[in-house]
């Protein structure tokens, strides 16, 4: 038979046990956690830098440097969950971390721990459950997660130029809840400058419009 003597011990130990378990997770989720040691680029990781993204080899060094750090930083950071026979996931790891620093590389505060914790790699096309169909790739606010089919991801980089990339694609969505939500002055002109971009996209697309008709022959 337990005496209350006992009774409160156990109880004791079990919530400081649980309170230690909670502020150890929190600190995981939100990437805190300075137990975990990034791991620096490698020549080989270096050399896909290179040949994935052409830009790279045209930095000045202080950029490398920081371009190197960052991903690094992403990498070690940011929780990468993989479903399925996935390939090269080291490589893809690396990619996508990359996509994410050169789409913030201006940007003094470039963490995304707000919008991005984070993200989910499944070989090819997957089923959504949230929405209850079939996704090459999406974005979720709610769950802070970014969701990728890896065959789709490398057809990404495959053409440098052709403006289709679903990495790209997704982190746009992810950066622009984390810019949207901040009240910072760096946050601010990223709004601005996101506004004069749709603006002119939309102009641009109206230009296209007028001339596909003036060639048709189309009048109003």
């Amino acid at each position: 038979m337990l005496i209350p003597e006992n009774i409160g011990i156990a109880a004791l130990i079990f919530i400081v046990g649980y309170i230690g378990y909670m502020v150890y997770y929190a600190i995981g989720l939100y990437q805190w956690n300075p137990f975990v040691r990034p791991k620096p680029l490698t020549a080989i990781e270096k050399n896909l830098l290179v040949a994935n993204f052409p830009m790279y080899n045209r930095l000045p060094k202080q950029y490398v440097k920081k371009c190197d750090e960052r991903i690094v930083w992403f990498r070690s950071k940011k929780k990468f969950v993989f479903y399925g026979d996935v390939a090269k996931k080291q490589e893809l790891q690396l990619v996508l971390c990359a996509t994410l620093v050169f789409m913030t590389l201006g940007l003094r505060k470039y963490k995304m721990v707000g919008a991005l914790l984070r993200i989910i790699i499944y070989p090819t096309e997957y089923y959504s459950r949230i929405r209850r169909r079939h996704h090459l790739g999406e974005y979720n606010p709610r769950f802070k997660t970014a969701i990728f089919s890896a065959d789709k991801i490398w057809e990404g980089f495959a053409v440098p130029d052709d403006n289709v990339n679903l990495a790209v694609h997704e982190f746009a969505h992810a950066l622009s809840f984390e810019m949207l939500r901040k009240r910072s002055w760096e946050a601010r002109r990223f709004r601005v400058g996101l506004k004069k971009s749709k603006n002119f996209l939309k102009l641009r697309i109206l230009e296209e419009i007028w001339c596909h008709h003036n060639t048709l022959g189309i009048t109003e």
